[in-house]
This record gives structure tokens, sequence and C-alpha cells, in this order.
């Protein structure tokens, strides 16, 4: 049915069908069949291509359910660049009006209608006291996105109690803001993920804004590749961890724990942040800091882009980190991603292990909260 333009036809070609992305792919150790798997959409969207077969259902399943982690393309010997196959065959479905799945449709409507991929957009104002106390403008803005603020008001607070104890200088759109749109380019809405952008773009210069500051990976994503040149995009982690080293943030409350920090696809695999949050970690008195057996490149992914419509896969993904947390010995699970968080949170209880924001940990050994 032509699923793929030109260019990444070729993409296409390159792949050689070796199955070495089976003993990597999140989804294909969770579900256990080859073609939830890199290596098995490949073949699917060969024979899309070719016309052997036509876009069902099942098909559908199998396209919508990768999430896009990028592990594949870290460890395939032939540089395939699987995200852009999947995103093009997805943006191809979106034009075709054959996916995205229906779930998925719902929560772009949300994000559409709401600015918010939760359905509920907050005036940050009501979530956090110390909005209060912001200025209206500056050159620095702090951009929580959709899960902590719909979802995480505590957490929002806290990183804004950091960032005022270190004296940093910022704001926050304190009317509420607009989800980023990087879901809906995930699942191949092109032209809806360029209208959100720039709604959520709308306000940074009213604000006064030169640096923009994420706590959402997927937020810091879409801003630094669309934004260059027009403002600097950093990732609260690597603010924090200079906020340490300037000495501004004082880490003076011990935590005699085993820790292991979890990498989220998009701020590592993605865009190479690895070391910062660790960093960051390490500089906690007490810290021990362990690896997991997969971390960095070949981290494995919470599921976080597929929960909605695949709960049970995301599940099952979520709760192998977990396991494999506590056999590196960790007592505490640290994320750098909210998304991350959410889904890591839930089989923690099972395990007997925590699950902290980054920023929650700062700010617990500066003395901000009492426990985590």
């Amino acid at each position: 049915m032509g699923i793929l333009k030109n260019k990444l036809i070729e993409e296409l070609i390159r792949c050689t069908h070796c199955g070495t992305c089976r003993s990597y792919c999140p989804v294909f150790e969770a579900v256990k069949r080859e073609s939830w798997g890199t290596r098995g959409r490949i073949f699917i969207i060969e024979a899309l291509q070719e016309g052997r077969i036509d876009v069902d259902s099942g098909v559908l399943e199998r396209l919508y359910s990768c999430t896009l982690c990028k592990v594949c393309e870290e460890i395939c010997e032939s540089l395939v660049k699987f995200s852009d196959i999947m995103t093009g065959v997805r943006e191809t479905l979106a034009e075709k009006s054959l996916g995205p799945l229906k779930e998925y449709r719902e929560m772009a409507a949300n994000i559409l209608k709401t600015g918010n991929v939760l359905g509920s957009k907050v005036r940050l104002a009501d979530i956090s006291p110390s909005v209060n106390r912001l200025p209206d403008k500056s050159e620095n803005l702090l951009y929580l996105g959709c899960v902590v603020s719909s979802s995480y008001s505590e957490k929002a607070d806290i990183i804004i109690r950091l960032l005022q104890r270190a004296g940093y200088s910022f704001t926050v759109l304190k009317g509420g803001e607009n989800c980023c749109g990087a879901f809906l380019e995930l699942v191949g809405l092109k032209d809806e993920s360029r209208e959100a952008l720039n709604r959520a773009v709308s306000g940074f210069s009213e604000a006064g804004a030169e640096n923009i500051v994420t706590v959402c990976p997927f937020c810091y994503g879409t801003f630094h590749d669309n934004l260059k040149g027009k403002f600097t995009v950093r990732h609260s982690s690597e603010i924090i961890g200079e906020l340490i080293e300037q000495e501004k943030i004082r880490l003076e409350r011990r935590l005699e724990a085993t820790v292991a920090y979890f990498d989220p696809c998009h701020l590592g695999r993605w865009h190479g942040l690895y070391d910062p949050p660790r960093k960051v970690i390490e500089s906690v008195p007490g810290v021990k800091l362990v690896e997991m057996e997969r971390s960095r490149e070949t981290s494995r992914c919470c599921g976080g882009p597929i929960r909605a419509a695949f709960p049970r896969v995301r599940a099952k993904m979520s709760s192998r980190i977990v396991e494999e947390a506590k056999e590196a010995g960790a007592a505490y699970i640290v994320t750098a991603c909210p998304t991350c968080y959410h889904n890591l949170k839930i089989p923690s209880f099972r395990h007997k292990i925590k699950v902290v924001f980054i920023e929650e940990l700062v700010a617990y050994s500066a003395g901000i909260v009492d426990k985590i």
C-alpha cells in the first residue's frame, strides 16, 4: 500500500533480519512473540510495502505497541534507524485515517482540547503556593509538563522550592502550560504535533523567557529539537547539578542507601544525557549508586508511551525494571522522568523498593523535605 516514502524505504532495506534486536526489545521481552519485536515489525512493514498484507487490527496492534525507545538502534550493527521508519509508517497511517489506535486518538483529543495529555490542564498557581512568590517574568522559565502539573502537584512544589532555595531566578507559566505535543508526533500526528508545539511556546516570550528548564524528557526533546536559535533548553538535572557544584544547593542530610538510577529513553538514548543525573545522585552524602544489569544505552523502557492501549504489556515492562533494580541491591530507584516515575511506582510496592524523582532526592538532602 506504499506505507513508506522513498528515503525510508532505503532505511528499511538496510535491515539484514539478523534478529539481534530481539534480545533487547522491551516489548518483545514482555510478550515473547516475534511480531511484537523490532524484527517482526520490520517483516510486517515490508509486507505492507509490497502489498502482501493489508492493514487490520492485528497489524495496527503491532505497529502501535512499539514505544520508540530506540534501544534497537543502539545495538543494530546495520545502523537501521527504526524509529524513523516507525514514525514514517504512523504518519502514513494517520494520513489515510487508518491510525492511530482509539486510545491514542482520545489522548490526542485531550491535548488539542485542553492542552494536557491527561485532559486536565491546571493553573500552576493553584497547585503550588510557591508559585505566587515567583516573578511574572524571568529569563529562566521552568516548564513542569503534563504529568507533574496534573498528577504530582506535591512534586511540582518541591522542585519549585528547591530552585528558590538555591537563589535561582526563574518563573513558570502561572496560568497553566500547554502540552509540548511530543506524544502526537510519536503516534504520527505530525500536523497536530506542530499545532500543539506552537500553543506550548506561545507564552514563552511573554514571560520574558530565554532559557527553558524542563522536568519532563519529552518536553526537553521537543523544545531542544525545535527551538534551536530561539531558546536555550536544559533539563532540570543539568541545572540542579550546576547549582550543587556552585554550592548554591547544599547537600548536608545523609541518605544511607543503595540507589539505582533509571535512564529515561527520551533523556538518554534520544538525547545522550546519561551523566548529569548520575553526578547529582552521587553528590548526595551516604548514597551508593549502583548500575542495573541494563543501563545507559541499553536501559529498558518503562512502557510509558503505550500504557493507554497496552496496560498489561506496560506493566510487565515496568515490573522487569523494578526487579532488575532489586537484583542490583537497590533500595531506591531514582528517575529524571515523571512518566517513568508514574509507571515504576505501581510495581515498586510489590518489590518493596522506593521510586523517587531526582529533584525529590536532592530536596531531601538539602533539608527541604523531611522524608522520601
